[in-house]
C-alpha cells in the first residue's frame, strides 16, 4: 500500500478538543483504506519531524529577521552585516 493522503489537524470542540487527529488514507491496485490517527499516532509523527520543523523553523526566523538586521546596520552607517 502506498500513503495517498495524510491529514492531521488541531481540535477545536469536542471531545478532542486541543488534541491533533487525523487521517491516513493509503492506496494500491486493489484498493484503497484510511486509518483513523488518534493524537497518541499524531504526537509520534511529530517528533518524527521534529528536527525538520525545527531546522526550518529557524531558517524561516533568520529570514524575517535579516532585513531588520540589516536596516539598522545602514541606518547606523554600519557594514552590512550580509557582506562580513
Amino acid at each position: 500500500m502506498i500513503l495517498q493522503k495524510l491529514e492531521i489537524e488541531l481540535k477545536s470542540y469536542g471531545e478532542y478538543k486541543g488534541q491533533y487527529r487525523g487521517a491516513a488514507k493509503f492506496a494500491n491496485e486493489k484498493g484503497e483504506t484510511t486509518v483513523v490517527l488518534l493524537p497518541e499516532h499524531c504526537d509520534a509523527i511529530f517528533e518524527l519531524c521534529s528536527d525538520a520543523i525545527l531546522k526550518q523553523s529557524a531558517e524561516i526566523a533568520k529570514a524575517m529577521i535579516m532585513p531588520i538586521v540589516v536596516q539598522k546596520a545602514l541606518e547606523n552607517n554600519q557594514p552590512n552585516p550580509i557582506n562580513t
